[in-house]
């Protein structure tokens, strides 16, 4: 009754509706403390009438956590109490047997009315740490009902999962579309919802006969490509080029600062846990689980191989980003140069020319003119450069990335400008002395990215 939460109710997430309500809606799908019950598998159960009295309300997985370790709790001990008196298994069926009945079908009633997504997932997880406690106790009574109530939550889990997935489909992006080049309000929520996906399997990389991970990375997986679609074609609806791959950039690393911080929060909570529960055990027991903490956080991250997997996909979509804007910034800025070295390199490539012999076409004397263009406005460039990215990507972080990405690529076409001038014999030697030197680009480029 006034214990429960309602929790349920979750629509659509990126449903139209969903997007009306602003940018606050990623809230509910935060996990926040609901990952703290997967902490609390263990501990006592809450007393149903102080809860009531004190008027305290939980979300509905700690109403089930609670009611299935006063289950687990009960039925060890009966199972062990029918063993030492009647010496047969047989009995505790038939006593517990009704007991079983009435929690399984209040909870396949419950489940009915249940829409919360990530309280289903939270079930999932609790059943199965219930079944790891019980197979620890080494009896087993409640297999069975524990399997059971997995295959009623999985295929639950799967119907919520699929309504949000079914919402992002091809036409989606008209209503959801701003127009202003910002992290779009779809982008909040399954930032949210991923990184909260990912908390809640983060130490369930392999699969078991209670939680298939693989199941369930599938399915994300496949959420993933429809926002990256939908991005896209987001991206495709503004007029302006470069707005819309500045609208990626800053999109892609929200996702990805969502999930790195999720990912420092759940391995802070294994270590935190692995510390706390570590005080009973021998001292070489010890130090060989946290020898092979160390080595799994190393190889996975808190987030596991799949949250490490997801990561690297938004930071390599981020990466492409950040060089189309860089091209794009680059080719307005320093056109003539751009254009010398890539057409250079591909005659160079073409012809076979060896060092020391002239590339037709791109000789020392027709260098000279794009170097001197070069030297006399390259600081000015610079400069304007740096104000271009501080007033298009209104994230600080973000643009002190992508300025410190145009700026490397400058310095990289500078250098392949001189490599390609010098290789030329003595005179493009002569011409690579007299022009602008790299150290003082550099320093330039420090002075004003420091400002």
């Amino acid at each position: 009754g006034s214990v429960a939460s309602g929790v349920g109710g979750v629509m659509s997430l990126f449903s139209k509706a969903a997007a009306g309500r602003g940018g606050h809606t990623e809230r509910a799908f935060e996990l926040g403390e609901r990952l703290d019950v997967l902490c609390q598998v263990s501990q006592p159960s809450i007393i149903p009438h102080m809860a009531d009295f004190e008027g305290k309300r939980f979300p509905y997985e700690v109403i089930f956590r609670n009611v299935h370790k006063l289950l687990v709790d009960t039925a060890s001990s009966e199972f062990l109490f029918c063993l030492d008196f009647w010496e047969e298994e047989t009995v505790f069926g038939e006593l517990f047997g009704p007991v079983v009945a009435v929690v399984e079908g209040d909870l396949n009633e419950q489940l009915q009315n249940q829409h919360d997504v990530l309280c289903v997932l939270l079930m999932i997880r609790l059943n199965s740490e219930h079944r790891r406690l019980m197979a620890r106790r080494r009896i087993p009574c409640l297999d069975d009902y524990l399997d059971r109530i997995n295959l009623v939550l999985w295929p639950r889990f799967k119907v919520l999962f699929d309504v949000q997935a079914s919402s992002i489909r091809p036409g989606v992006e008209r209503s959801l579309f701003t127009g202003q080049v910002e992290v779009n309000a779809l982008t909040r929520r399954y930032a949210a919802f991923a990184a909260s996906c990912l908390a809640l399997v983060a130490d369930h990389d392999s699969d078991d006969s209670i939680f298939k991970a693989s199941s369930f990375y599938e399915m994300l997986e496949r959420l993933w490509a429809s926002v990256f679609d939908t991005l896209l074609r987001m991206s495709n609806m503004f007029k302006d080029r470069r707005q819309g791959i500045i609208f990626l950039i800053l999109n892609y690393n929200h996702i990805k600062a969502t999930l790195r911080a999720a990912d420092s929060s759940v391995a802070q909570r294994i270590s935190s846990a692995s510390g706390s529960g570590s005080g009973s055990k021998a001292p070489q027991q010890q130090q060989q689980q946290q020898q092979q903490a160390s080595a799994q956080g190393a190889a996975a991250g808190g987030l596991g191989t799949a949250g490490a997997a997801a990561i690297k996909e938004c930071e390599d979509q981020l990466a492409a980003c950040t060089s189309l804007y860089v091209e794009d910034q680059l080719g307005s800025h320093f056109k003539q140069l751009l254009e010398f070295v890539k057409k250079a390199e591909q005659a160079q490539k073409r012809g076979g020319v060896q060092e020391g012999q002239p590339i037709t076409g791109f000789t020392p004397a027709e260098a000279a003119p794009v170097l001197r263009d070069f030297g006399g406005r390259w600081k000015a460039s610079i400069e304007a450069m740096h104000r271009e990215v501080l007033g298009q990507v209104a994230e600080s972080a973000c643009a002190r990335e992508v300025l410190q990405a145009s700026m490397t690529q400058l310095l990289l076409y500078y250098t392949r400008m001189l490599e390609l001038v010098k290789r030329q014999g003595p005179e493009g030697t002569a011409l690579a002395r007299e022009v602008v030197n790299i150290p003082a680009i550099m320093y330039e480029i420090k002075r004003i990215t420091k400002a």
